[in-house]
């Protein structure tokens, strides 16, 4: 049983996990719309450089290599500001989460602590086994004893 301190202290607990959950699925709702805006907004600029890149390559025959490599470097250098911005709350929510984890008691740690209860229990009942078998002895020679 859970004495009410340490219960009071799991509570707290239980509620600053519970809050920092809300935090991030607040957090990533604010992530899926601002990705959902920067996508139609590429999306748009992508239209426009097409059909910029369609109506100066009708007028003229021959490739136009410098708009099409300045077609290549304006997506490049989109995709990675969308990259970066949809990158940024995802680290930050990150590092929150695992400062929060790190509060939590390591594997190994548990383990160990319970290897020492459980070595702990089992000395308990060697210890009970041999004072049951002890008793049980003495009384055997003590009803030896005893005339009938």
């Amino acid at each position: 049983m859970v004495d009410g301190g340490r219960q009071a202290a799991l509570s707290t607990r239980v509620d600053g996990l519970e809050k920092s959950v809300d935090d991030f699925r607040d957090g990533l709702i604010g992530l899926n719309k601002k990705v959902d805006h920067g996508f139609a907004e590429f999306g748009r600029e992508l239209r426009e450089a097409v059909a910029t890149l369609t109506a100066q390559l009708g007028q003229q025959q021959k490739p136009q290599w410098v708009v099409l490599i300045s077609a290549a470097g304006l997506i490049v250098t989109v995709l990675a500001m969308f990259g970066r911005q949809a990158l940024d709350p995802v680290q930050s929510d990150l590092v929150r989460i695992n400062g929060t984890i790190g509060g939590l008691v390591p594997r190994e740690e548990f383990v160990a602590v319970r290897r020492r209860v459980e070595e702990g229990e089992r000395r308990t009942y060697e210890e009970q086994r041999r004072a049951i078998e002890r008793l049980e002895a003495e009384n055997s020679t003590l009803r030896e004893r005893v005339p009938r």
